[in-house]
């Protein structure tokens, strides 16, 4: 992973990207889809709400954002 963090995206925006992206992405869901493209940020160096994705992952998977993916 990168240590230098080049940006910053919002739920919002990484949903935005996860619909963008549907029929590319392999996840079953719109949750699984958002989860492929913060494990990508991971990668490049980006953060969402000002997080590290690895902490963004956890929040998805505890349900923090799931009244965002109806």
């Amino acid at each position: 992973p990168r240590t230098e963090k080049i940006g910053n995206l919002t739920m919002d925006q990484v949903i935005k990207i996860a619909k963008m992206k549907y029929d590319d992405l392999l996840g079953k869901d719109l949750k699984r889809k958002v989860k492929e493209i913060v494990g990508s940020c991971v990668s490049i160096g980006v953060t969402i709400e000002g997080k590290s994705p690895k902490e963004v992952i956890k929040e998805i998977d505890e349900g923090v954002y799931d009244s965002k993916f109806k």
